[in-house]
């Protein structure tokens, strides 16, 4: 079960573009390696993928989708799910990966003796260990670097210096040092940069170190803040990005977002470029998650959910800078409120009618 998008990512802050790209133009190199040792049969392949991620080929300048590697997955025997961005951030395949698992540890018709999980994610922690308390095999292939609770959930770690390794990367004790040991600052530094590239409004500090996290499988606090030592200075480092203070430590802004907000004066002047992001967070947060909702969602639970990717309560934010649940479903378009305990449930208007 592969988080494409983590392993592609990983191979490219640690062994360079040219080893990410044959990584995903060539499954079969590694593949192959892979599968030896034990004798193993493959029974499901499932390639978890962004289709709107992308990586820059440094030989020819182009940025190619990854949308364009599924045929090379498909004709190594994959089944490719797409797992397009929820949030801002971050899509959904470590979720599609978990549930995947469990479901196909309940088979009833085949046994799953061994999962193979490919990704640095930290949230697979839970999954190994059910995995293992199943009387299951894992395997997890990860930096080489990862954190000692991701490492210790499975039966086996292969790092990703010995997957570059079999794709031609030439691999010594210094080039493993120098790619993917003290140069963790810099793939938090590179990930922090390619994130804000993608962000199109203020970025929560907390959910900033958690896709730190997800692609790199080291929390902020352990690299010291892309060895800065504080946000501040890394984003600084990183160029072009300001923290501005708000809940959880604040919120990370790209400088030309800054200028677009009028000079205000005193601590109205700090609070307004948060403000006015957060307001264009929280209704994207809400029409996200609507839109992947397949049924009414209560009130709390859609609050929660925007609590998650914001960081910051609904009331907090004056539901958005509408005022009230009902004027902030009519800001995001095509949501009804439904009146009921609890405070209701909210009900995308194309699915009214078949809903009741």
């Amino acid at each position: 079960m592969l988080d494409f998008d983590n392993m592609v990512l990983g191979l490219r802050d640690g062994a360079g573009p040219k080893v990410a790209l044959r990584f995903a133009e060539e499954p079969e190199v590694w593949l192959d390696r892979l599968m030896q040792g034990n004798p193993r049969r493959a029974l499901v392949r499932r390639c978890y993928m962004n289709p709107a991620g992308s990586i820059e080929d440094e030989e020819s300048g182009v940025r190619r989708f990854f949308s364009t590697f599924r045929w090379a997955f498909q004709a190594a025997g994959f089944e490719v799910v797409d797992c397009p961005k929820l949030t801002r951030l971050k899509n959904a395949a470590d979720v599609r990966i978990a549930l995947d698992a469990m479901e196909l540890a309940a088979l009833p018709t085949a046994r799953i003796d061994e999962f193979t999980i490919l990704s640095t994610d930290c949230d697979f922690v839970p999954l190994l260990l059910r995995l293992r308390a199943a009387d299951r095999l894992t395997r997890l292939v990860a930096h080489p670097d990862v954190g000692r609770v991701l490492k210790a959930s499975a039966d086996t770690h292969i790092g990703l210096d010995e997957v570059a390794a079999w794709l031609g990367w030439q691999r010594d004790a210094a080039a493993v040092e120098a790619a993917f040991g003290h140069e963790l600052e810099d793939a938090v530094l590179i990930t922090v940069r390619d994130a804000m590239a993608e962000a199109q409004a203020p970025v929560p500090l907390p959910l900033l170190g958690t896709v730190v996290r997800d692609r790199t499988g080291r929390t902020i606090r352990e690299s010291n803040w892309g060895g800065c030592g504080s946000w501040d200075k890394l984003l600084e480092t990183v160029g072009g990005f300001v923290r501005r203070d708000g809940p959880g430590g604040g919120f990370a802004l790209r400088s030309e977002w800054i200028g677009a907000v009028p000079t205000m004066v005193g601590s109205a002047a700090a609070e307004a470029p948060t403000q006015r992001g957060l307001d264009e967070a929280v209704l994207t947060a809400v029409r996200d998650v609507m839109a992947a909702a397949q049924e009414p969602i209560s009130l709390p639970a859609l609050g929660s959910a925007v609590r998650r990717i914001t960081g910051r309560s609904l009331r907090e934010s004056n539901y958005g800078g509408a005022g009230s649940w009902d004027s902030l479903l009519n800001a995001v378009g095509g949501l009804t409120r439904k009146v009921s305990p609890g405070g209701g449930f909210v009900v995308r208007d194309d699915r009214i009618e078949e809903q009741g």
